[in-house]
């Protein structure tokens, strides 16, 4: 993934945890958990699939920025 793919999300599209550790430099484990404590958006499930919609983490990152979260 090229850095500038790594810093544009696309609000309509819907990611998976491996994308979102890559975007903030965790593991993917990380981010279940912080999903469980409340540290990010819950993911929404698909079947057994879990993944978050690109505008949610737009929304949790500016919060972080603006120190609204």
């Amino acid at each position: 993934m090229s850095l500038e793919h790594a810093l544009h999300f696309d609000a309509e599209r819907w990611y998976r945890a491996r994308d979102l550790a890559a975007r903030w430099s965790v593991h993917e484990i990380t981010i279940f958990k912080w999903a469980r404590d409340g540290r990010i958006p819950k993911p929404v499930k698909f079947g057994a699939a879990s993944r978050w919609k690109g505008s949610a983490i737009i929304a949790h990152e500016r919060a972080l920025e603006s120190g609204d979260a």
